[in-house]
């Protein structure tokens, strides 16, 4: 699913009263895909399309990720204050890390 489909059902749930805590499945898939968008931008490839219809796609993807990523954390500054937007931030950081060792450890257990 796409960053901009999942930050508008963010913002029903907000509008009809659920708490950020309440929506926390849904600030995590958002925040899985703009990583995923920001991954597509890096990958290297070949495809059936042009060179440049790839870079407008893949370029696009990301700019609707940062967009979308943007528009989140000012609506969380405004109602919640700058520093739990960082808090989020810091968490957020923490899990990725803990996954990164995790798929490293799993790596290397498979060798």
């Amino acid at each position: 699913m796409d960053p901009i489909t999942i930050l508008a059902g963010i913002k029903t749930g907000l509008a009809a009263g659920k708490t950020v805590a309440g929506l926390s499945k849904q600030i995590g898939q958002f925040f899985d895909a703009t990583d995923h968008a920001k991954k597509t931008l890096q990958k290297k490839g070949v495809s059936g399309k042009s060179t440049n219809a790839t870079a407008l796609d893949r370029w696009a993807k990301v700019r609707q990720a940062a967009e979308a990523e943007e528009e989140l954390k000012e609506w969380i500054t405004q109602t919640y204050g700058r520093s739990k937007y960082l808090e989020l931030l810091k968490i957020r950081r923490e899990v990725l890390a803990e996954k990164r060792e995790a798929e490293a450890q799993a790596r290397r257990e498979a060798q």
